[in-house]
């Protein structure tokens, strides 16, 4: 990694075609993922701040932390399910299910069945 973006998006995969069935499943295996994550151990040692490629964003150069700020969640199967979104704002959660939404524990939200992860990135302490 040479260069990261301010806000990092991860797709978790969440369903397989089951050659057997012939049909497509979901998949509910538990992923930890963490509420932190510190990419700068995977940095190459020189920061790249120019790309070959015509780009909008911004690459900011390291540390490469990041701090959850959001999670989708997808309950149900494959054919029938419903998306739930788990927000922080300042430092409280948030379960955004439809019209309700409610104030959950960090815990809830690291145990959600993930499909997608949004992280932001966090400024360098000096």
């Amino acid at each position: 990694v040479s260069r990261a973006p301010a806000c990092l998006t991860l797709h978790l995969k969440r369903f397989k075609l089951d050659y057997t069935l012939h049909a497509v499943t979901k998949l509910h295996a538990p992923v930890l993922f963490p509420p932190h994550l510190d990419l700068t151990p995977y940095a190459t040692p020189t920061f790249a701040p120019h790309t070959p490629f015509r780009t909008t964003a911004v690459a900011l150069p390291p540390p490469f932390t990041f701090e959850l700020y959001a999670v989708v969640e997808h309950v149900g199967t494959y054919s029938s399910g419903h998306y739930i979104a788990f927000v922080r704002l300042a430092q409280t959660w948030y379960r955004m299910n439809d019209s309700i939404v409610t104030v959950v524990s960090e815990s809830d939200v690291l145990n959600a069945e993930a499909f997608l992860l949004f992280y932001q990135r966090t400024p360098p302490s000096h």
